[in-house]
């Protein structure tokens, strides 16, 4: 505030004097002068400061007087001196533009104050997803999907050479606190066969180096399950007509696969989960029906024994099932839910080798729908074939504590033969796969089990369906 000390004038002229001033004071001639107190400083936070390129950072201008008063309602302008490092907006937003420093002024009533930025390359977190465009034939990359530290991801190709088949399995070895490698195998052999590729690839998530490897048989429509000691057991799938008994196992520590004793029953599109003590479940699928290349759907279940590389028959589940899925619950039971044309699920007991029916799910997912166990134990199920090759949105998730499926919303697309991974975080990236118009997809989304919603994330670098996807972190 201005203080006239009119009382400190000489008396003799404190009359005139103080008119004078209070003349100055109000504005001579009859006008009007701001009477706000000056800005005597501009303080700018935070200082110092750090934002990735790309990247965007909200820079406060604080305004005082004399006596230390905050100050507001006055105009702010805000400058750059480095415009090719970081630009600044008129609200004090700073954007990086490469890597270096830059000094912001905030400059307000002739005072100016500064903070110094550093726009840094992206920081990743340790967490992401690796997966190969669809389709038929072989690719000559695959996509990284990574987490960065200020916002929801980017997407990094890496280059494959020799090129590996387009793919629809995945899986990830932990070694540690970090992912020693992830495995995709399997596919088609070229675009314009329906031969299976025996090509497999190996990435190291820490330096993104691929390494091409062979299975002992080509397959398509496959399981790769975990087990115990960094290994994994792929089992049948199909061979341009031929249904495939056959199984092997891949060592991570060797890169090497290897054949193991065959399945009871042929079969494709069926589906596999690890059992608590480390064998596998194998449930389903399409099999042979006599000679020829005609396969039916059946309730068949048998088991994987990795100490003898033995399958061995247990109890039929509850409804014949292809295309559907088996999510191995943290109580030790196996879910298997949905298949062509099914709304049904069930649960497998390892203790009595049975199947028991559970409630139905809200909606039918079938060929090419996705379910993952969320971290805190239950299991996102989202899209498939709803009836008639209609990619559905629907999403819903089963507790396995109710044993029962709850509808919470729907995807921003309709999807089928997508992918879907947990990344660290406990978020679902969901990608690619065919929307409801008939098209090849190359948008991609976050799902939030904490809110139950979906955010929009950028598109993939090429779209595609029935891509390989495994969680990775590093």
């Amino acid at each position: 505030m201005i203080r006239h000390r009119l009382e400190a004038l000489p008396r003799p002229l404190s009359g005139v004097v103080g008119l004078l001033c209070l003349a100055v004071a109000q504005g001579c001639g009859g006008g009007s002068t701001d009477s706000r107190p000056p800005v005597a400083t501009v303080t700018v936070t935070p200082n110092p400061a750090t934002v990735e390129i790309d990247s965007t950072l909200q820079l406060t201008a604080t305004l005082e007087d004399a006596d230390g008063n905050q100050l507001s309602g006055r105009t702010v302008t805000w400058s750059s001196n480095a415009l090719d490092r970081a630009t600044v907006d008129a609200s004090g937003l700073v954007t990086g533009i490469s890597e270096g420093a830059a000094i912001i002024t905030a400059t307000s009533e002739g005072k100016s104050g500064a903070a110094s930025i550093t726009v840094s390359e992206v920081s990743v977190e340790p967490y992401g997803a690796y997966l190969g465009p669809g389709g038929k034939g072989p690719v000559g990359k695959v996509f990284g999907y990574w987490r960065v530290s200020s916002g929801l991801g980017y997407w990094l190709t890496i280059e494959v050479s020799p090129p590996v088949p387009s793919t629809g399995v995945g899986i990830a070895f932990e070694g540690g606190s970090h992912t020693s490698s992830v495995l995709l195998a399997g596919g088609y052999a070229s675009s314009s066969s329906s031969a299976a590729s025996s090509a497999a690839a190996l990435i190291d998530p820490e330096t993104n180096q691929v390494t091409s490897l062979q299975m002992a048989a080509g397959r398509i429509y496959h399981t790769i399950t975990p087990l115990p000691g960094s290994r994994a057991l792929i089992a049948g799938g199909i061979d341009g007509d031929v249904t495939l008994s056959s199984a092997e196992i891949f060592i991570e520590a060797s890169h090497t696969f290897a054949l193991t004793g065959s399945m009871g029953e042929a079969r494709s599109r069926h589906a596999a989960a690890a059992l608590p003590d480390g064998r596998v479940l194998i449930t389903g699928g399409l099999v042979p029906v006599g000679a020829g290349p005609a396969t039916t759907d059946v309730a068949s279940a048998e088991i994987f024994d990795p100490a003898s590389g033995t399958f061995s028959p247990t109890g039929d589940m509850t409804t014949k099932r292809f295309n559907h899925s088996a999510i191995a619950l943290d109580d030790g039971r196996i879910l298997v839910l949905g298949g062509n044309g099914l709304k049904s699920a069930e649960v497998f007991d390892a203790a009595s080798g049975s199947f028991t029916a559970i409630a139905d799910m809200n909606s039918v997912h079938g060929l090419g729908h996705r379910a993952v166990k969320l971290q805190d134990g239950r299991v996102l199920v989202v899209g498939g074939d709803a009836g008639t090759i209609q990619p559905t949105a629907v999403a819903e998730i089963f507790d396995p504590a109710t044993n029962e499926f709850t509808v919470i919303g729907n995807m921003s697309t309709p999807r089928m033969l997508h992918f879907a991974v947990v990344l660290g975080d406990g978020t679902v990236l969901i990608g690619g796969g065919q929307d409801d118009t008939g098209d090849v997809l190359a948008s991609a989304e976050l799902f939030d089990p904490a809110s139950n919603t979906f955010l929009p994330v950028d598109d993939m670098p090429l779209p595609g369906e029935e891509q390989a996807a495994a969680a990775a972190s590093r």
